[in-house]
């Protein structure tokens, strides 16, 4: 095995290799992390490191190097602005070793997060730091998910009366405003960019347009999305979940299909129907297809809200780490850090995901 410092350029799809971690995310694909490069890179400095055995790439650690308070650190690409899961990527312990050995070796503060709780990433990091440096592993938010292994009828047993009451409720009178259905696209290149006007304005028409978090406020946010979705819609990997009424769309759901679940992007719904409750029925009708298509899970991202407690969900668990190496780069770090809210928690995000009334 031998370890090269590598440009991002020089890594493509083929020869992204396959993660052995516990949480096969989308976001540790390479659609995900060429997407945050051509987002993000005007920001940024990126350093990839990654193992190679035989001339393929078997490891991978998708940094960039981001200046705090004056101090070089390196952080995983894309996870402190989009506050999603991701770490390193890494085809088996051996490839993994010599990766952390290597970041290890760099001699910077650097923080890694989210990462799957139970992920051999962080105990390998860890026996391996520990001679060089100062080691937090910190709890981070979680990600609800729901597990997809009944039938949709008896999912619904497990939701409370009053709850399915609601959606029936709620559908009656939003079917007395005119004709309402749900539609899945997979769209191509050639509707894709009217798909994304549409969900991306929708997406805005609410609380999130007024505290300029929607994805139309942001334009770092707005390119990363737009390069994303055109990745996947590539090959046929991005799912747009609407709810119309009357033909236009007053709620939607991106998401990403991949190892068999749907991954959960963004959710947005049109204010001006909140009475009618249509995030929620759109979730509702998405969460039963996906039962329906017989997929292993519904993922829905983000960190846990009070909101997801409507459907029996169970929840991914995550832990950051921040390393302080022995050295005055370390130790300048640790002492700007120490008296600050960095620690605990680690970062603060407004893109998470809240109420899809």
């Amino acid at each position: 095995v031998t370890m090269d410092l590598v440009s991002s350029h020089h890594i493509d799809k083929n020869d992204w290799p396959t993660s052995a971690s516990e949480l096969q995310s989308p976001t540790y694909a390479h659609e995900w992390f060429s997407a945050c490069i051509k987002a993000f890179r005007d920001d940024i400095a990126i350093n990839f490191l990654a193992t190679t055995k035989h001339d393929h790439v078997n490891a991978i650690a998708p940094l960039y190097a981001i200046t705090k308070k004056g101090i070089i650190w390196y952080e995983i690409i894309g996870v402190s602005k989009l506050n999603e899961p991701g770490g390193l990527i890494y085809a088996d312990k051996e490839s993994l070793i010599q990766l952390c050995k290597s970041i290890i070796k760099k001699g910077r503060p650097t923080h890694l997060g989210r990462l799957p709780a139970g992920d051999l990433s962080i105990e390998v990091f860890e026996k391996l730091a520990a001679k060089h440096g100062i080691i937090f592993k910190i709890p981070n938010t979680g990600s609800p998910f729901i597990e997809i292994n009944s039938s949709w009828d008896d999912y619904l047993l497990k939701l409370p009366s009053r709850r399915k009451q609601d959606f029936r409720r709620a559908r009656r009178r939003l079917s007395d405003q005119g004709e309402v259905y749900v539609d899945f696209y997979y769209p191509d290149q050639t509707d894709l960019n009217r798909l994304l006007d549409k969900a991306f304005g929708i997406e805005q028409a609410n609380w999130k347009g007024r505290n300029n978090s929607a994805i139309n406020c942001r334009p770092d946010l707005k390119r990363f999305f737009t390069i994303y979705c055109r990745y996947l819609s590539q090959t046929r990997k991005l799912v747009i979940s609407a709810l119309l009424l009357n033909g236009a769309m007053i709620a939607v759901q991106l998401m990403v299909q991949h190892s068999n679940r749907w991954w959960v992007l963004k959710i947005g719904y049109d204010e001006r129907w909140a009475k009618y409750s249509p995030g929620i029925q759109l979730m509702f009708e998405t969460i039963k297809e996906a039962f329906n298509r017989k997929l292993d899970a519904f993922e829905l991202l983000g960190t846990e809200e009070q909101w997801i407690n409507i459907w029996p969900h169970k929840t991914h668990q995550f832990t950051s780490i921040v390393y302080f190496p022995f050295n005055l780069r370390g130790v300048g770090a640790l002492i700007e850090e120490a008296g600050s809210k960095y620690l605990s928690p680690l970062m603060s995000n407004p893109f998470i995901k809240k109420n899809p009334v």
